[in-house]
């Protein structure tokens, strides 16, 4: 990948750039992924997409001609980074976010996750290491916010789900929305939120869950929310 590092530092918008997800951590991800801080946002995706083969998925591009393996490159300016992690501390902060590639919803936490443990390449103007220092000083209140409103949905969609007319559409919406929030809480919970959505990581209570009688759904889940408080 040195080649390509090399072109990625020759672009005047790129001021700094990092790899960052499941590659870094050695599970055998099926794609790189780059976190890329830059002066001008369009240009530089303009830029990638004259040299490459793109798809354009919302704040990220991806490559599909270079290497062996597909390459996504999340393109921010360090304003919006810096917006963006000060987004997660509020309490205005959302849950999470629809996206075309993502199973459910993509979560903030996983973001924050992949700054912490990425590994820079390139930092100009020191730019990712203040970033990932700011990571440093704010991801226990990053997490603690989010464990705080996912404990909440949980809370609202249980209400919802003892005045659900039984077997509808509803109910089995429900149930399933509380149990993928069950595991984001657990993954908060253990600091391990790259886990998420993966029930082989799971407490065993958890798993059970996925096959708990409809009528002892509700019970079931204030139990294991006790025992993740």
């Amino acid at each position: 990948m040195e080649k390509f590092y090399n072109l990625i530092k020759k672009i005047d918008s790129v001021v700094a750039f990092a790899e960052v997800g499941g590659s870094t951590q050695k599970d055998q991800s099926k794609d790189f992924d780059f976190l890329v801080v830059v002066t001008d946002h369009e240009a530089t995706l303009l830029y990638f997409q004259k040299i490459f083969k793109t798809k354009i998925l919302d704040d990220s591009i991806r490559i599909l001609n270079y290497g062996d393996r597909p390459i996504n490159l999340a393109v921010y300016t360090e304003e919006e980074l810096f917006s963006k992690i000060n987004l997660y501390l509020s309490t205005y902060s959302p849950l999470g976010e629809i996206r075309e590639w993502a199973v459910g919803y993509w979560i903030p936490e996983i973001f924050i996750q992949d700054i912490e443990n990425s590994h820079i390449i390139y930092d100009l103007n020191n730019q990712l290491n203040n970033i990932k220092q700011n990571i440093c000083d704010t991801k226990m209140r990053i997490f603690n916010n989010f464990f705080n409103k996912v404990l909440m949905d949980i809370e609202i969609k249980t209400n919802l789900l003892s005045e659900a007319i039984p077997n509808s559409l509803l109910e089995y919406t429900l149930r399933n929305s509380i149990i993928l929030s069950l595991y984001r809480l657990e993954s908060l919970k253990s600091n391990k939120v790259r886990n998420f959505l993966n029930i082989d990581n799971c407490e065993n209570d958890l798993k059970k869950l996925t096959v708990v009688e409809l009528k002892n759904f509700s019970h079931e889940v204030k139990l294991l929310i006790g025992k993740l408080l």
